[in-house]
């Protein structure tokens, strides 16, 4: 994912404020391994007055949220 921001500060800021994100993200990744994998691959980047975030999804995180959204719906 790539965002662009409106001047070069206001893309630092939002770097930091998506690595406060992604640190938040880590620690609370011990109530759930399985999400281990995607958290690891997060990478954050870019210059100037560029946002990117790159990111892999491994195959257990959609069985996880297939399982998740098949438990929420009700049966008529």
């Amino acid at each position: 994912m790539r965002a662009e921001a409106g001047d070069e500060e206001a893309a630092k800021n939002l770097r930091d404020v998506v690595r406060g994100l992604l640190a938040l993200a880590r620690l609370q990744a011990g109530s759930g391994p399985e999400f281990q994998g995607l958290l690891q691959s997060l990478e954050l980047g870019g210059a100037g007055k560029t946002v990117a975030l790159s990111f892999d999804v491994p195959a257990q995180v959609f069985d996880l949220l297939g399982a998740a959204g098949s438990t929420g719906r009700e049966r008529h």
